[in-house]
Order: structure tokens, then sequence, then C-alpha cells
């Protein structure tokens, strides 16, 4: 692997397992189509400052219920070339980027595995611009948004079934390319 592919694609494992005092989760965020229930998923591992390795999956409900669930290190596992992590039971399908087109303010994607597509249209983002970590320093920029509109279509692939559709407004849209890879 070159060395900077996780430098290009932070959504793999940075493996930090040889740090103590370290965390890295992802944040997979949920809401329905009325907009009216929403559910955010976060699996990841930490490295405590005594030494203690853990993998975890925390769950939250917008009623601010939440769930935690303590695993061992082992029950982690990550692909060092594609975006794949699973922690426990918690299953993500190496599913590849299928296709990307972007603009201010807007971003359209489909990711597919072998059995799906999900298609993403991300639009009306009007950001403003946080300050974010670079090596632990708050010296990067990231656009962030609040009130994007965000549609969605699940397709079965082998049939070209539509499983599901649906469209949240209000969405919470973060761009980010610091590198200028997705530019046009």
């Amino acid at each position: 692997m070159h060395p900077l592919t996780k430098v290009w694609h932070p959504a793999l494992y940075q493996d930090g397992r040889t740090r103590r005092g370290y965390f890295e989760g992802w944040y997979f965020k949920a809401t329905d189509t009325s907009g009216a229930r929403t559910l955010a998923i976060i699996p990841g591992v930490s490295i405590e400052p005594a030494g203690r390795r853990h993998a975890f999956v925390q769950v939250m409900r917008d009623d601010g219920l939440t769930h935690w669930f303590d695993l061992p290190w082992e029950e982690f596992s990550s692909a060092t070339n594609h975006f794949d992590i699973r922690v426990g039971g918690a299953t993500y399908t190496g599913a590849r980027l299928a296709s990307l087109s972007h603009s201010a303010g807007a971003v359209e994607f489909a990711l597919e595995d072998s059995r799906l597509r999900i298609e993403v249209a991300a639009s009306g983002a009007v950001p403003g611009i946080l300050r974010s970590p670079v090596l632990g320093r708050m010296v990067g920029q990231v656009e962030e948004s609040l009130n994007g509109m965000v549609r969605v279509r699940l397709i079965e692939r082998a049939s070209g079934r539509e499983v599901f559709s649906g469209e949240g407004r209000g969405s919470g849209i973060e761009l980010m390319d610091p590198a200028r890879d997705l530019s046009t």
C-alpha cells in the first residue's frame, strides 16, 4: 500500500493501535423519510491511556436514548485498501464508489456492492467554514452546512428493483476535499 493511501482516504482505518489515548470511530446517521426519527450508529476502537484496548458500537436515538456496546479488541477488523470495517456483528460490505460528481454546494455519488446500489444526491448546502484538525492542530478548514437536501435511492442490482427512495431536508452536509482530488 502506498504510504499516503490513508491520507487520501480518511475513511480507512488509520491504525493508531500503537498509541495510548487513541480513538477512531465512524459516524453513520440515518433519518426516516418523514424526518420524524433519526438514529446514529458509531462503531469504533479506543486505546485508553492505561493501555486497555477495546472496540465498541455506540447507538444514539433522536430522543437522547443511547446504548453502548463494549467489545474485545479482537472483535474489530478492517480492510487495508478499501473501506470495510467490522465490529462484532456490525458488518460493512466493502461497497465501492461507482460514480461521483460535484459542484459548489452539491454532490452526487453511487456506491455498489455485489447485491445493491445506493445513489445519493446532496444539494442546497449553504456552508459555513469551520476549523478542523490537522495533525492535532486546529488549522484546517471544512465546509459544513445545516440546511441541505439529501435524496437517496437503494436498488437491487440483479433485478433493478427500487428497494427504497427517500428525501431528507435540513440535512447536515460536510464538503471536504483538501487535496482537491475531486476538482473538475
